[in-house]
């Protein structure tokens, strides 16, 4: 182990405080220890058979947990859990936790001391639930095998009364990306129709009717998030994502390559996610590793290594790409501190938290991590694009044609009437 430099230490201590100070007020979920004055050295430049294992090694908490100190973020759970997550919702006040896992749905208390974890008595969902208010959330669920109907339907579960009720899909299947609306009674969500062709639908809670969400909208979808603050659709389709004014369908803008978005509340930023740039699965090192001569050396020896690979071994692996675009100046940064996806913004329920974001962690300046439930600061990085700053953290990205988009050949849709998981993940401890 060697010790950090004091000033850098200090600086990352300075940051790490004023992000865990912000996020105290807002909830309990923070609870980590101070930064050591000690940077474990994780690696050490060792043989090629050395590294190529290292690719694969064990999770090691205190590298991720002082990386995550570093670009001032914070993980929900414990950074070596179990944590297979698949979808994530924040409630409104930012204090409960909905994620799933590959066989149970659960809430995690945030709000409390010891962040308790609560298993929900439901099926998993499908694809991404939504919060309808701090008490009610609701999924996507498919048909069962023991359905008579065979119907998809979307589920509301009351966390308070923990009761359950359910709203048909007649016809619409592979429900997915449910966005609450402007009014608790309005949900968003994607789905399939019988021929296959995937739109956006708008579902009334109250009376259970179902019709086209956005009659303006004639295309495809392949992602799609709604932001009712700001009455934001953000559609993904084809390597391209493009953002409409929900009342109008007023465009405000089309940025490739991405995949998927979601606007800020208030409207003057967008968050896209793109697969980034390549990089090889056998040595993946953080920034302070990626320099001097036996950097060099190993990135050759790699690079010998992938050369005598059978032709059907994919070798390296595209980072899942977080970038921001500054709406009144069209400008987009790439963010290289931090990989993942699933961004969401989270709820800023005071002036400090603004730029709160969260997402599934992919991994550290470059280096795959295990994943988890990430909470993050984005004031600095927005503050660095606003004045544009040079910084290792972003990078200005330059503006691409985007593609066309695809047109279904007929755009008119008519109204619609009418517990096995063992491995939780722990909840972090103070």
């Amino acid at each position: 182990m060697h010790n950090q430099h004091p000033k850098q230490t200090a600086q990352i201590r300075s940051r790490f405080t004023h992000v865990m100070r912000v996020a105290g007020k807002l909830l309990a979920i923070g609870g980590l220890m101070t930064v050591s004055q000690g940077c474990p050295d994780i690696e050490s430049h060792g043989s090629l058979y050395q590294n190529a294992g290292q690719a694969f090694e064990g999770c090691n908490s205190s590298e991720i947990q002082w990386l995550a100190k570093k670009h001032n973020m914070m993980g929900a759970f414990k950074y070596c859990g179990s944590n297979h997550f698949r979808n994530y919702a924040w409630s409104p006040t930012g204090e409960l936790l909905f994620f799933d896992l590959p066989t149970t749905a659960n809430l995690m208390d945030a709000g409390k001391k010891n962040k308790p974890l609560y298993r929900i008595p439901i099926n998993p969902p499908m694809g991404q639930s939504t919060w309808l208010n701090q008490q009610k959330i609701a999924f996507p669920q498919g048909a069962s095998a023991t359905d008579e109907d065979r119907q998809s339907r979307i589920g509301i579960f009351d966390t308070f009364q923990h009761t359950l009720d359910y709203r048909e899909t007649d016809g619409i299947s592979d429900l997915d990306e449910l966005q609450s609306g402007q009014d608790v009674s309005t949900v968003y969500f994607t789905g399939s129709d019988k021929d296959g062709t995937r739109s956006i639908y708008k579902l009334d809670v109250d009376d259970g009717s179902i019709t086209t969400a956005f009659p303006w909208y004639e295309g495809l979808v392949d992602t799609f998030t709604y932001t009712p603050e700001a009455d934001t659709v953000v559609v993904g389709t084809g390597g391209t994502v493009r953002a409409y004014k929900g009342a109008t369908g007023k465009p405000l803008g089309e940025w490739s390559p991405a995949i998927r978005g979601v606007m800020h509340p208030d409207g003057t930023w967008l968050a896209l996610e793109h697969e980034g740039e390549e990089v090889s699965v056998f040595y993946q090192r953080r920034w302070e590793k990626q320099k001097g001569r036996d950097w060099a050396q190993e990135k050759q020896r790699v690079s010998n290594l992938e050369k005598n690979l059978p032709s059907w071994y994919n070798p390296k692996v595209r980072l899942p790409t977080v970038s921001f675009v500054e709406i009144a100046t069209d400008k987009r940064w790439a963010v290289t501190s931090f990989y993942g996806e699933k961004f969401s913004w989270y709820p800023p329920i005071n002036k400090r938290a603004k730029y709160f974001g969260s997402y599934i962690l992919w991994g550290f300046e470059g280096k795959q991590l295990n994943r988890n439930v990430i909470l993050g600061d984005m004031t600095m990085l927005i503050s660095a694009m606003k004045s544009a700053d040079t910084s290792a953290e972003i990078q200005l990205m330059e503006p691409q044609k985007a593609s066309e988009p695809k047109v279904e050949p007929e755009a008119s849709k008519t109204p619609i009437e009418g517990d096995s998981e063992k491995n939780v993940p722990d909840a972090k401890t103070p």
